[in-house]
């Protein structure tokens, strides 16, 4: 049966509170001023780092090497995990991926298995995906794509909102669809295909003749 490799932040969960807050509450903790949810997001979308955003927007200088040591461990803490929201009806997309002939399978990007197995519970998604695949960052390495090498097929779909998936799908033979609800920005993509969010392949997918079109 051929499967739907599924990331999960950006394209299961709104992702941009939780990753706002982690900048905002190191913000407030030292001493800078309050920046916009709005002309952040632009930003990032632009693929700025967020010690440009910073600087663009308050005119101060951040300590890139404090603040990425309080990142990586804000941004997978249960307090900041709860700010996620989903992305459309994930028991509806599933059940149409299903039924268009596909397992699903979470392949999600995470340093702390643990919370993020808690998030999946407290979501109420235990029971949704046909699996769940929590691979570590791997320095210089795709990790999806060292995970994915040796277990793709032919007919097989990654979706996600990052070129990281886009270069594991490339590099595994398989389609690829892109989807503009992540961190990404679709300027960075280049020939993907791109999808609104993940409710919008959903709906394609409820139309036999233009689900042919969408996995070729």
């Amino acid at each position: 049966m051929r499967k739907i490799y599924l990331d999960f932040d950006g394209t299961v969960v709104d992702v941009w509170n939780r990753y706002f807050k982690v900048l905002d509450d190191f913000l407030g903790r030292n001493g800078f001023g309050g920046i916009d949810i709005e002309a952040y997001k632009s930003r990032k979308k632009r693929r700025m780092l967020d010690h440009e955003i910073v600087k663009e927007l308050t005119k101060q200088e951040l300590n890139v090497e404090k603040y990425v040591e309080f990142k990586r461990e804000a941004l997978e803490a249960k307090e900041y995990l709860r700010l996620d929201s989903l992305i459309g009806k994930p028991p509806d997309y599933v059940g149409v991926f299903h039924q268009a002939g596909f397992l699903v399978e979470i392949l999600s990007q995470r340093r702390n298995k643990e919370n993020f197995l808690g998030q999946i519970e407290s979501l109420k998604l235990a029971s949704v995906f046909d699996a769940y695949i929590v691979v570590e960052p791997c320095a210089g390495k795709n990790a999806k794509y060292q995970y994915l090498c040796d277990k793709a097929s032919k007919g097989d779909v990654m979706i996600g909102d990052s070129i990281q998936e886009k270069e594991c799908a490339g590099k595994c033979g398989i389609s690829f669809l892109f989807v503009d609800s992540g961190l990404y920005g679709t300027q960075a993509i280049g020939d993907a295909k791109i999808y609104r969010d993940i409710t919008e392949i959903e709906s394609i997918c409820k139309d036999e003749t233009k689900m042919q079109d969408l996995f070729m």
